[in-house]
């Protein structure tokens, strides 16, 4: 009985341990946290800023016609195009310096410029914003009403080897019917906005963003629900795809700074970083996702980028300790014991890349290229088993200045000595993605991508059009294999019709046609109101 109970005791007492150990670790994150406030607040807060404002769509037509603008020299202020999503608050201040650098250089893009924010101004006015530090203010809201098919659709399949694990994509119900979504937008105050997006597609009704956004003293953070993407360049880049969107919370700089004395030399300085909930991966429930992203400017011409992304913890999983967050944030595998003692556990899937940005000093055509280099949870990955992203695009061609093209190709290696392959992961064997969907490229990983895009505006910008035609060839190890591994074709795109100043027409489109056979297609159209 004295055994027994001594034996019970020190049981008690590692356990309290681990637990006080843990607790520690938690109060020491949130210090840190609290500091690192405390020290962006007092290197960067400068003059009062302008209000906050809600996140683009990342589909939005804007998007694109900053990139464009920035492409013919016209945004001078550190604009990072390797962040996927950005404000609306920041997209007026780009627009306005754009006009500014036309009427006094570039006059053959003043009328271009000022018919983007014309447009823009139908649907987000920033006097709305401007206002006192108190009270709720509605703020570029909207809502369509459409039809919505897809058909042939699969999920990523988890598992990790083909030879004994692998389950193969998962074929998703076809599903077709009415659309009805919209986007609630406001101020609360002068530093707060909200959103709410409500989704209801044919019998599927849900949320499909909802946060809560802060700017104040040059920093920025959110919580909530939305979908954020990093790396140049019109497509998903490397390691997050901003069409995923995740509930989490996270901290940015809302506009570029300058770090100082001999830092200076960097150019312009963003930063952002966030951390998420991802949904059930066996073995380890309800793992946490982190992202960050860091660019600087050394020229005004060069934008040079790095990207992070991990998968860490989860129920069952090693701890969440202080020494693995701090093993995984600097890029080191941390292998040890799982929760249940039971088996040998890796505590995070980690992802790296670099990315990098030039415009090309040609009058004529003012050709950007850009390229993206990335590796997947091993140290020897980055030459033996890479993931290269490289493209080309000339904002708009001679005569027609409203025409924008360009070619980009992707690549994933197979596995090689030792390293791992792409987007799956034996510790968390639903891989790099979210309820199926790839965190990452669409490719899916392993093999290579062709896409020939454009990007277009016409009728004093009441028209845009994106349109991307690609070739893909798929393989063995690839998310959606071996299904659909080998060779497809596809096509997507968006069009958008400003008919009257507080409605447009919409359609996205997109298709891809398999080799062995197989189709999958999706199609969503409706009229939008600005209100």
């Amino acid at each position: 009985m004295a055994l027994l109970h001594a034996t019970t005791t020190h049981r008690n007492r590692r356990q309290l341990a681990s637990s006080a150990r843990n607790a520690s670790a938690k109060l020491a994150i949130a210090l840190a946290f609290c500091t690192q406030l405390l020290l962006a607040r007092a290197a960067f807060a400068q003059n009062a800023v302008a209000p906050a404002s809600p996140f683009l769509p990342p589909d939005h037509w804007a998007r694109a016609a900053v990139e464009q603008l920035d492409a013919y020299g016209l945004i001078t202020a550190g604009f990072d195009p390797g962040v996927r999503v950005i404000s609306r608050g920041r997209v007026t201040e780009l627009f306005a310096i754009a006009h500014v650098n036309a009427d006094g250089r570039a006059p053959e893009f003043a009328s271009l410029v000022r018919a983007y924010e014309q447009r823009f101004r139908e649907e987000y006015d920033p006097n709305t914003a401007a206002g006192s530090a108190f009270g709720v203010r509605h703020v570029g809201s909207e809502a369509l009403v459409g039809y919505t098919r897809a058909a042939g659709i699969v999920h990523a399949g988890f598992g990790y080897d083909n030879a004994t694990n692998w389950t193969g994509p998962r074929t998703q119900r076809d599903t077709s019917g009415a659309l009805a979504l919209g986007t609630i937008n406001a101020l609360l105050g002068r530093y707060a906005a909200i959103s709410i997006s409500p989704r209801v597609a044919g019998s599927s009704i849900g949320v499909s963003e909802g946060y809560l956004a802060l700017e104040r003293w040059h920093l920025g953070a959110w919580a909530g629900r939305r979908g954020t993407g990093f790396g140049p360049g019109p497509g998903s880049g490397l390691l997050w795809n901003e069409h995923v969107a995740l509930t989490g919370a996270g901290m940015y700089l809302p506009r570029p700074v300058h770090f100082p004395a001999f830092l200076r030399a960097m150019g312009w300085i963003q930063l952002e970083s966030f951390i998420a909930m991802a949904g059930d991966t066996a073995p380890y429930r309800n793992p946490f996702l982190w992202g960050a992203r860091g660019s600087m400017t050394p020229h005004p011409r060069l934008t040079i980028g790095f990207n992070r992304a991990a998968m860490f913890g989860g129920s069952g999983n090693a701890p969440v300790t202080l020494k693995n967050l701090a093993r995984t944030f600097v890029g080191i595998n941390s292998a040890g014991k799982s929760a249940a003692n039971k088996q040998i556990s890796f505590f995070a899937n980690q992802l790296f890349s670099m990315d990098v940005r030039y415009r090309v000093p040609v009058p004529a055509l003012f050709p950007v290229i850009y390229g993206e280099a990335a590796m997947d949870d091993g140290a020897g990955m980055y030459h033996n088993v890479p993931g290269i992203r490289l493209g080309t695009y000339i904002p708009g061609i001679p005569g027609a200045r409203t025409l924008g093209l360009g070619v980009e190709r992707t690549s994933f290696a197979h596995s090689c000595c030792g390293n791992p392959a792409w987007y799956r992961n034996f510790s968390f064997t639903n891989g790099w993605a979210e309820d199926g969907r790839p965190l990452g490229h669409p490719l899916g990983g392993n093999g290579v991508e062709w896409r020939l895009y454009g990007r277009a505006s016409f009728v004093a910008a009441r028209v845009t059009l994106a349109l991307d035609l690609f070739a893909r060839d798929r393989g063995a190890e690839n998310l959606f294999a071996p299904a659909r591994a080998g060779s497809s074709r596809g096509a997507e795109g968006q069009l958008s019709v400003r008919m009257i100043p507080t409605a447009d027409l919409v359609v996205s489109v997109s298709g891809e046609d398999g080799a062995r056979g197989w189709s999958s297609s999706s199609l969503s159209t409706g009229i939008r109101a600005h209100f």
